[in-house]
């Protein structure tokens, strides 16, 4: 199922749209993170999570059968990114504004641009609350840095004109990374997906659902430690 399903519930009713979670993460929460596999709501789940609070005999579970034929493809190619700088100019979106991790490489480059969509880019509308809260979050950060321009996203392309080659904090799924593949190809701009080497590492790990990724987590701790990754 399209990521947009799941994200247009929290854009609409959450003050701050939860601008740097992950838009599949809706999945798990409705028991639908695995095809072919349900996750029922139980009495000993109830009892377990609550902290013995809510101790009951019966649930009744609808128990509906979903088919679809969406497929969330794998990008191998994103295992060959890096997070190291190859151009003047740098674009990032309000989904990632860790400013400890990106300080160093931000103040590397000529210029970065934040880009906030317009309306007219977005798939999903949000509402003013949340793009209040989008924008109190990303003015915050850019008066941390000299280099940092906030634009729209109808402006970008004068912005960039005459800039064929630009590095990009890889957005991941959602709006943002819908409107930047729009704008590589009816712009013919080169664009290199910066991606942290934690990131790249956990990825790994993270395609057969959650509980194959559980296991993995000592080897992820492992690196970060050892890569003094912990911001």
């Amino acid at each position: 199922m399209p990521w947009e399903l799941g994200a247009k519930l929290f854009f609409e009713y959450l003050n701050d749209g939860d601008a740097a979670s992950n838009l599949l993460s809706w999945r798990w929460v409705a028991g639908l993170q695995t095809k072919g596999k349900k996750y029922l709501f139980s009495p000993e789940n109830l009892k377990k999570f609550s902290d013995n609070r809510f101790v009951v005999e019966h649930i009744s579970n609808k128990d509906i059968h979903l088919k679809d034929d969406f497929e969330i493809v794998n990008n191998k190619e994103i295992f060959k990114c890096n997070f190291k700088k190859s151009s003047e100019y740098l674009l990032l979106f309000e989904n990632d504004l860790n400013q400890k991790s990106l300080k160093l490489i931000i103040n590397q480059y000529k210029k970065a641009y934040i880009i906030f969509l317009n309306d007219e880019d977005r798939q999903l509308k949000i509402s003013n609350k949340v793009i209040e809260f989008k924008k109190k979050l990303i003015n915050e950060f850019s008066t941390n840095f000299k280099n940092v321009e906030v634009v729209d996203s109808l402006s970008i392309n004068s912005k960039l004109k005459d800039i064929k080659k630009i590095d990009l904090i890889y957005p991941c799924v959602g709006d943002n990374n819908d409107f930047i593949n729009r704008f590589k190809v009816s712009n013919d701009k080169t664009i290199k997906n910066l991606v942290r080497d934690e990131d790249l590492f956990s990825w790994q790990f993270a395609s057969k659902g959650f509980f194959r990724f559980k296991k993995d987590i000592p080897s992820i701790n492992n690196f970060l430690f050892q890569k003094k990754r912990l911001w």
